[in-house]
């Protein structure tokens, strides 16, 4: 048997020719304000290529005041540079009683183009969308873990 090996200069445009796959932690909080959910680093081999990032969290939204919208938002940063971020709503539902609560998954993907051959870290940041309304992200008791991948591409 014989391997091929493969000049990644002379792949075509769009070709993926490096994965990275991780999981993201679990975040309990009633905070309006962003915390670290789990990041990923990725160096890519070209500065003209594209990086392809998508994640997905386990959102748990729990009962509190009633007649209220309530939920979660996330937002994903390149190094410290916000590169996406839910809408003003992010994953959330009107309550009508206090008891109401809710959980789903939620993905968000986003082609990047860093322009860099140095490492980049990719990182997962969730708040509540109402202080002191508590949600959680990722808990393994209520579903599984969140996931986050990253894709090299060639641009």
């Amino acid at each position: 048997m014989s391997i091929i090996t493969l000049n990644k200069q002379a792949l075509p445009s769009g070709s993926i020719i490096q994965v990275k796959h991780g999981t993201l932690g679990a975040l309990s909080t009633s905070s309006t304000t962003y915390s670290i959910i789990g990041s990923i680093s990725i160096t890519p081999t070209s500065a003209s290529n594209k990086i392809f990032i998508t994640y997905t969290t386990h959102d748990y939204i729990q009962n509190g005041v009633a007649d209220e919208w309530r939920g979660c938002l996330t937002k994903l940063l390149r190094d410290s540079t916000t590169i996406l971020e839910d809408s003003s709503y992010g994953n959330a539902a009107y309550f009508v009683g206090n008891t109401d609560r809710t959980m789903s998954y939620t993905n968000h993907s986003i082609v990047d183009s860093p322009n860099t051959t140095s490492a980049i870290t990719y990182q997962v940041d969730g708040k509540s969308k109402v202080s002191g309304q508590p949600v959680v992200f990722n808990n393994s008791t209520y579903g599984s873990q969140g996931k986050i991948t990253v894709m090299e591409i060639v641009g």
